[in-house]
């Protein structure tokens, strides 16, 4: 069996997280932790994504949230929105923090995830495809890793990644936009906490070569 990645905090919540049907049933685990975790094993990640297909009333979940706080072991609960996201920040009584995230994503799942008792895992699929999407509007270093890796372990093709994104989004996707930040691999790649090594020269000339092909999109 393999050794999990996530910490203790990360894992006393995904176990609180199960035991409470009012989430586990509503919000699927994504992200970047849930792709590490579940399918890739290369980085370690901090962060906490639920998503969900219907809508959230963050008072609610802020309520049920602070309610249950010692069931995770939390002292305080602080809750903050970022446009369409709620941000839930669990502090502890050593003053590490662990950050939550439950969000809105009216998105259509391209595939059935895992499954681990209550907890529903997005695809490694639908990840991929929403950070390939994520990456044709703004530039995260840890997104060029995850694509790669992904690439690497499940060989999916970028230019497949970018027509389920127009599928699943319902967006069109800028290209010129996109090219610019396909090249700023070199500016943004930055150093996750990795378990795998891989090699950044490598990285680079996968998206730079992407780059020259949808250049030839446009």
């Amino acid at each position: 069996m393999t050794k999990s990645l996530l910490n203790k905090r990360q894992q006393n919540f995904l176990q609180f997280f199960n035991s409470w049907p009012e989430l586990s049933e509503r919000f699927y685990f994504s992200g970047g932790t849930a792709l590490s975790e579940y399918y890739l094993q290369h980085r370690f990640s901090e962060d906490l994504d639920f998503f969900s297909e219907q809508e959230i009333s963050s008072a609610d979940l802020s309520l049920f949230l602070t309610a249950h706080k010692k069931d995770f072991d939390a002292e305080q609960v602080q809750y903050q929105r970022s446009f369409n996201r709620n941000l839930f920040f669990l502090r502890y009584t050593d003053a590490s923090e662990l950050k939550v995230e439950f969000t809105y994503y009216p998105f259509a799942r391209l595939e059935k995830g895992l499954r681990q008792d209550n907890l529903q895992i997005d695809s490694v699929l639908d990840i991929a495809v929403n950070k390939v999407f994520t990456l044709t509007q703004q530039t995260r270093g840890r997104d060029y890793f995850d694509i790669y890796a992904v690439w690497q372990k499940y060989g999916f093709d970028f230019q497949d990644l970018l027509k389920k994104a127009r599928q699943k989004f319902d967006y069109p996707i800028n290209y010129l936009e996109l090219g610019k930040n396909l090249c700023k691999v070199r500016t943004f790649l930055d150093d996750p906490i990795l378990i795998k090594e891989l090699n950044k020269n490598n990285i680079e000339k996968y998206f730079l070569d992407l780059a020259q092909k949808i250049e030839l999109l446009k």
